[in-house]
């Protein structure tokens, strides 16, 4: 099986069905060591990296569980020279209903700084993220966000000021003209 990166998984679902691998889980058992060996089997990575493979998913179920998530998302998964399975990049949303379970993640929103934006991004139903930058990016698709937050990066490093990305805004699937606007103005209420 060839692995593809930077696609988005709704696109690939609907244009590639095949290249996508589904495995069922009992959400009280979660990705036991079994089940790890399963998902690594079937989605073909190479028998040397199966138990590297097997030990990142067993942690993403760790982190989904434990952190009340509703999505853990790694983009990308990669090996490294020397062997290593690493998730590079990911993203993490929390269920907001299990905040009476934390109560560390209100002490998070005020450490962040804009608060206020990230909240009203919430409300919206859009992924924003405020960064220390001067640029700012929407992008329709986490994985289109990051890769530019990259390319701004490095273009920027070349320019007077070496300007730098001020958020990450993934405005998601459906980009309509409302859910553009939405972001927009989250966009515009940074000063920066």
């Amino acid at each position: 099986m060839q692995h593809r990166g930077g696609v988005e998984i709704e696109t690939l679902a609907v244009e590639r069905p095949e290249a996508l691998v589904k495995v069922a889980l009992d959400p009280g058992e979660g990705i036991t060591p079994a089940v790890a060996r399963r998902i690594v089997d079937e989605a073909g990575f190479l028998p040397g990296d199966h138990e590297s493979v097997g030990v990142v998913l067993q942690k993403l179920w760790r982190v989904f569980t434990d952190a009340d998530a509703t999505l853990v998302e790694v983009n990308p998964l990669v090996k490294t020279g020397d062997g290593r399975i690493i998730a590079l990049d990911g993203k993490i949303t929390l269920d907001g209903n299990a905040g009476f379970r934390h109560p560390e993640w209100e002490a998070y929103d005020e450490d962040t700084g804009d608060v206020d934006l990230e909240r009203q991004a919430r409300e919206l139903d859009l992924n924003y993220v405020k960064l220390d930058g001067t640029v700012g990016v929407i992008g329709n698709g986490a994985g289109l966000v990051m890769s530019t937050l990259d390319v701004v990066a490095a273009a920027g490093a070349d320019l007077p000021g070496s300007p730098r990305p001020a958020n990450f805004l993934d405005i998601g699937g459906g980009a309509s003209a409302a859910v553009m606007a939405n972001g927009l103005r989250i966009i515009m209420g940074d000063p920066r």
